[in-house]
């Protein structure tokens, strides 16, 4: 395979060296071209899921209040409440499961709680529209009664601080305030201004991650925002979820990541899951476009990030002993807070069966069938 040289210098400063000769320059069939591009597709493939698994096996965990390291091993003895066994699974999903007392008093003596929103809060119907799960109001009116911190945290970047709160009041009936919501969005700008203040984007989301990006200082390119600089000049290519990717920005995305731009993402989650089960594609699914064009993967600023954990424990003004992360997902509400090495609590009223937790490699502190477990008994 033989090697060109982009006329646009990396602007990460990086290089890299191959680990091998090419030894297939003469070839010139379209066959053989077609097995060596294979062949490397493989090769990265391999690479990239391996630094994925070192990532998921790190035995350095991040802590906010900066104590002392916790291994692996000590982070295996915090049991859950119930993980089913694999013979166990077998049994119906619908299933009853009840929480223990011990279980509830636990969760509710916790002093800050950052919530997953949809699944956890509400689910969103088959028109587009939302609906309050059972507990969810109960839940507010709970944590103001006694004091408790609350942080909303959402995977997606499509919405504003603003529009998250007009929603809410939608649902609730009452209005919660700014400081009660953080974003992908938010988190992906927050690390771009500790990283690189001022820094020019070539930007592919939706209007919540072009409001936080510029609220942060960041630099948008895109044409279609007003700005007269070449996108070509762009540091950055930020992505996240959106109806109305065009294909020219997808183009342009994957020339300037292949010629030195950094590649950041939201999040990476490859599919959202409607009420009534069908797949919604979201911004892994278009990320993955990206890296399969250049062999560069996105770095994520939202669940299952660390990062993101860390913002949100900032936000909150909380230690990780004081918070507990409630969520339905294993892959991101989940994963994010173990490997924040906060405790955290799975509910079953969304996208997670508890007939399949089984087949994870970490398990959630605790489960709930949903928030309505931790109120509907309290006074």
């Amino acid at each position: 395979m033989s090697h060109t040289t982009n006329s646009k210098a990396p602007k990460t400063g990086i290089t890299c060296d191959t680990a091998e000769e090419s030894t297939c320059s003469s070839l010139t069939s379209p066959l053989n071209k077609t097995i060596q591009m294979n062949k490397a597709h493989e090769r990265h493939d391999s690479t990239h899921k391996a630094s994925k698994m070192r990532l998921a096996l790190k035995d350095m965990l991040f802590h906010h209040d900066g104590d002392s390291r916790v291994s692996v091993e000590e982070l295996h003895e915090r049991e859950p409440s119930v993980v089913p066994k694999r013979g166990e699974a077998a049994k119906s999903a619908t299933e009853e499961y009840v929480p223990s007392t011990e279980t509830l008093d636990k969760i509710r003596s916790k002093k800050a709680f950052i919530l997953d929103a949809d699944g956890t809060l509400y689910v969103t119907t088959m028109n587009g529209g939302n609906r309050l799960l059972e507990g969810t109001k109960l839940f507010f009116e709970w944590a103001t009664k006694n004091d408790k911190e609350i942080l909303i945290l959402t995977n997606s970047s499509k919405s504003t601080d603003v529009a998250l709160q007009a929603k809410f009041k939608r649902l609730l009936g009452f209005e919660l305030p700014l400081e009660h919501f953080i974003t992908s969005a938010e988190s992906t700008a927050l690390f771009l201004s500790k990283q690189s203040p001022g820094a020019k984007c070539f930007v592919l989301g939706e209007e919540g991650l072009f409001y936080y990006l510029k609220k942060y200082g960041l630099h948008v390119l895109n044409p279609r925002e007003g700005q007269q600089e070449d996108p070509s000049e762009a540091e950055y290519v930020v992505m996240g979820e959106s109806r109305a990717y065009r294909y020219e920005d997808l183009a342009l995305a994957i020339n300037l990541v292949n010629t030195g731009s950094r590649f950041l993402a939201t999040n990476t989650d490859v599919v959202d899951i409607d009420e009534n089960g069908n797949l919604d594609p979201s911004t892994g699914s278009f990320t993955s476009i990206i890296e399969a064009a250049t062999g560069i993967s996105p770095y994520c600023c939202g669940k299952p990030s660390v990062l993101i954990m860390q913002f949100a424990l900032e936000k909150l003004k909380s230690s990780k002993e004081d918070t507990v992360m409630i969520g339905d997902r294993m892959d991101t509400d989940i994963l994010a807070s173990t490997e924040a090495n906060l405790d955290n609590v799975l509910v079953l009223s969304g996208v997670s069966e508890y007939s399949k937790l089984h087949r994870f490699p970490y398990k959630p502190r605790f489960i709930l069938r949903s928030l309505n477990d931790l109120v509907k008994d309290v006074q």
